[in-house]
């Protein structure tokens, strides 16, 4: 099994961006706390390096948007999550009722990928990169952002290449990436 056909997984992988994840612990251990604090400051973080240093994503400002989905008819009775942090807002302060049963919430977390782009040096001007490149089309200055596309190729026929000196058409599919920055300092 070559690479192309091995294509539609990765796309479908690629596409799907669904994080699930399970708390557990002991009672009273924390997990209530623990997860109002990572959606609230998740739903709170465009823009706001500082809420969450430690997310790579937060850090380097690439949060766009985060919100509360409403729940499905099916699913699970909903977490308590507007109680919680109004628990934990109260003057003075309290510890939240404690979530006793199996409880699930749904949020949309929107963000740019870093990309390979960062990786390549492209953002930093860096010369490996940047000779990979027929031109340097950044010879003053490493530029502030980058973005890639993608675009697909087909071979133009025997005749068209004799008349046109093309070996091939491109057509644009779409962005690869979203445009991506190195963070500020």
């Amino acid at each position: 099994m070559g690479i192309l056909d091995k294509l539609p997984i990765l796309t479908t992988l690629a596409g799907d961006r669904t994080l699930r994840i399970a708390v557990t612990g002991l009672s009273r251990s924390g997990k209530t706390v623990f997860i109002t604090s990572l959606v609230h400051n998740l739903s709170n973080a465009v823009g706001r390096p500082a809420r969450l240093p430690f997310l790579r994503a937060a850090a380097e400002r690439r949060i766009l948007g985060a919100r509360l989905l409403a729940p499905k008819a099916d699913d699970l009775p909903s977490f308590p999550l507007d109680d919680t942090v109004a628990a934990l807002a109260a003057d003075p302060p309290h510890w939240p009722a404690s979530t006793t049963d199996l409880r699930r919430m749904r949020l949309l977390l929107r963000f740019s990928t870093a990309g390979f782009l960062r990786a390549a040096g492209l953002l930093r001007g860096d010369a490996g990169a940047l000779s990979l490149l027929r031109t340097n089309p950044f010879a003053d200055r490493p530029p502030r952002y980058v973005r890639a596309q993608y675009y697909k190729y087909t071979f133009t026929t025997p005749d068209e290449r004799r008349v046109t000196g093309r070996w091939w058409h491109r057509e644009l599919v779409g962005a690869f990436t979203e445009p991506v920055t190195l963070p500020s300092r």
